[in-house]
């Protein structure tokens, strides 16, 4: 731990959902990951991480016991890749679970990136917030968003990013509570159809850089739409004012865009007495998921 000036005895972290404005998949690697290109934005749902500073060794809790906080957490990994690259520091982290788990939205990976700013925090910031998205890089492909938030261009397997307008003001709506998806089995969905004609890109990056709300919802796209679609919800949002919705991610959470906070909220009531479990958020900035960090 040479050099580290440490802060605070813990500190909370908020743990912030993504969902995917534009995702398209660009085929399987040779290292068996597939190739992405997406438009990744943080919303104010969240987890919340209570981390503090230990010696040595590295424990966690959480309020779901369904969720694993064994060494295969991306917590865990998370607080193993920070202590390998900063000389041994310990964490006690305490993970409050709210975002829904197998959903698009980016749960584990928001997860880990708050233990690695809460760390870094913790230890007087030693590592830039881009330093921070390398050693997220190590723990998973979405990482090193979860790390940055805001609005990105997202491409490799998920982790090389590129900054990009913010999404205009907006009330966000998800829609939870249907079957799960697991991540490899909708890729493995994916890879059994005949691949897209024409690139769908272009339009959504000019959409986004207009600003104009009503534009973006008209070109929102994920490929995953072909393999698991969510047609009611999605019918639903749009006929309740959204100006376009989608699933996020793999699925199989489904988000509308809306205008309005009183169209939204009322969508939202709806699908809860429906039997889903609905969120009302808005979109985050990378300055606001990272206000407690060194800047680049």
């Amino acid at each position: 731990m040479i050099g580290l000036e440490f802060k605070e005895a813990s500190v909370i972290e908020e743990a912030y959902a993504k969902i995917n404005l534009f995702l398209e998949v660009l085929g399987k690697r040779h290292d068996g990951y597939h190739g992405i290109r997406s438009v990744m934005q943080t919303v104010s749902l969240h987890d919340t991480v209570n981390v503090r500073l230990s010696e040595s060794g590295i424990s966690m809790t959480c309020s779901d016991p369904a969720l694993d906080c064994g060494a295969s957490n991306l917590c865990i990994k998370a607080a193993k890749a920070f202590s390998s690259a900063c000389g041994g520091v310990g964490a006690e982290i305490t993970l409050t679970k709210v975002i829904p788990m197998q959903a698009g939205l980016g749960g584990g990976s928001a997860d880990a990136a708050a233990v690695l700013r809460a760390m870094n925090f913790l230890c007087g910031c030693p590592f830039t917030v881009r330093e921070l998205c390398r050693i997220g890089a190590k723990v998973g492909a979405d990482v090193p968003f979860c790390v940055s938030g805001g609005t990105a261009l997202a491409e490799g397997i998920g982790e090389i990013l590129t900054p990009l307008p913010a999404l205009p003001h907006c009330r966000v709506v998800i829609c939870a509570g249907m079957p799960p998806v697991s991540t490899p089995e909708a890729y493995g969905r994916l890879d059994r159809l005949p691949p897209p004609s024409g690139d769908p890109y272009p339009p959504f990056a000019a959409a986004l850089e207009s600003g104009t709300l009503a534009d973006i919802g008209k070109r929102l796209y994920n490929r995953f739409e072909d393999t698991f679609p969510q047609s009611a919800v999605r019918g639903f949002m749009i006929q309740s004012g959204a100006y376009g919705a989608l699933i996020s991610g793999s699925g199989s959470a489904v988000f509308g865009l809306f205008p309005e906070t009183p169209a939204a909220e009322k969508a939202r009531a709806v699908l809860e007495r429906s039997g889903y479990t609905a969120f009302l958020c808005r979109p985050v900035s990378g300055s606001e998921v990272c206000r407690n960090q060194k800047k680049q």
